[in-house]
């Protein structure tokens, strides 16, 4: 069985919307009953839109406007302020509705006194459901608490000199609570300027409060994207170095390495023409050996063998190899004691 409060909610927003639109300055196209050509089919209708069935209009209504962001509960809670939701939602969208209401419960909640602070994200649950029962039963008590005699009647005062009340106007759904129609509307208007100005007071407290948040963040942003500046531009002057240095220790490796080349092939040219003989110290009796001129420290003679050019050359690389070894690895210490010494890192 329909709900009778969603028929008739649907019933006034169908006799507002009218019936089948093609305005052609209206970006959402055609519409029918206030539904758009988009919104019918995302809700699987592909006829004409001049065809759209009324029952699916409602359809449509209900479960996107009302039952889906949960309007329908906001309804049962008070039929007033559910039917504005709606009405806010179709024209606004139900997200947009659902955070006026919150920001509205936040307004009224005398700074979190009554409930709860809601978290305005346009999703209405059970805490801002809840917010909106406990912020009515809060006005009825309110109401109820500011109730006037029967008849007008003041302290002090003859009945006799009042005039009467013509007819009560009920605030408090049946509860018990009421206020004469000739003192309703000034009590009406002196909660409501008092709500607003509560409302307008703590606007100003929380906008005071931002602004000084936002100030003391654009302070700490600009700091921080000068300390950032200056740190590149630190760290670049330390990369300018260290490349320069490296370079120049790179130039200078480069140096060593063919200038030990030149030295190495101009001592191969000589062994193999024979302008310089290797030989080496052998034992007496091992091979034919060659007496050396030179005396040792002792004043004796020392037996050498002289080595033919092949194996001259081969021993001349093997110790080119190791040469250049060693330079290569002095190079990589240098450049490392470079970069260390250029970005001040701590070792151990």
């Amino acid at each position: 069985m329909e709900n009778p409060l969603i028929v008739r909610t649907i019933d006034a927003i169908l006799r507002a919307e009218g019936g089948y639109v093609n305005d052609p300055a209206d970006k959402g196209g055609e519409t029918n009953f206030g539904i758009t050509v988009a919104v019918a089919r995302a809700n699987g209708y592909t006829g004409p839109m001049r065809d759209l069935p009324e029952a699916l209009a409602r359809a449509i209504y209900t479960v996107r406007y009302i039952t889906e962001p949960k309007f329908d509960q906001v309804l049962a809670i008070h039929a007033g302020i559910g039917a504005e939701v709606i009405d806010t939602g179709v024209n606004m969208g139900p997200h947009r509705a659902a955070e006026f209401l919150q920001r509205w419960l936040n307004g009224f909640n005398d700074t979190g006194a009554r409930y709860p602070a809601l978290f305005v994200d346009g999703r209405l649950g059970a805490q801002s459901l809840g917010a909106l029962s406990t912020f009515l039963t809060w006005c009825r008590r309110a109401a109820a608490r500011l109730e006037w005699p029967a008849g007008g009647a003041l302290p002090g005062h003859h009945r006799g000199q009042q005039e009467p009340a013509p007819f009560s106007v009920r605030l408090d759904q049946g509860t018990g609570g009421h206020v004469t129609a000739t003192t309703w509307r000034p009590l009406v208007a002196i909660l409501l300027c008092g709500a607003l100005a509560g409302w307008t007071a703590q606007g100003w407290r929380k906008d005071a409060s931002i602004a000084v948040l936002q100030r003391a963040a654009t302070i700490q942003t600009a700091t921080a994207a000068t300390e950032l500046a200056r740190a590149t531009t630190r760290v670049l002057t330390l990369e300018r170095a260290a490349g320069a240095a490296l370079a120049h220790r790179a130039d200078h490796f480069t140096q060593e390495q063919t200038h030990a080349k030149t030295e190495r092939d101009r001592f191969n040219d000589d062994v193999r023409s024979g302008a310089v003989r290797l030989s080496i110290p052998v034992a007496s009796g091992q091979c034919a050996a060659i007496t050396d001129p030179t005396t040792t420290a002792g004043h004796r003679i020392e037996a050498r063998a002289e080595l033919d050019p092949a194996t001259a050359a081969a021993l001349d690389a093997i110790a080119g190899d190791g040469d250049d070894a060693i330079r290569k690895l002095n190079a990589c210490i240098n450049a490392y004691n470079t970069v260390r010494d250029t970005y001040h890192v701590q070792t151990e």
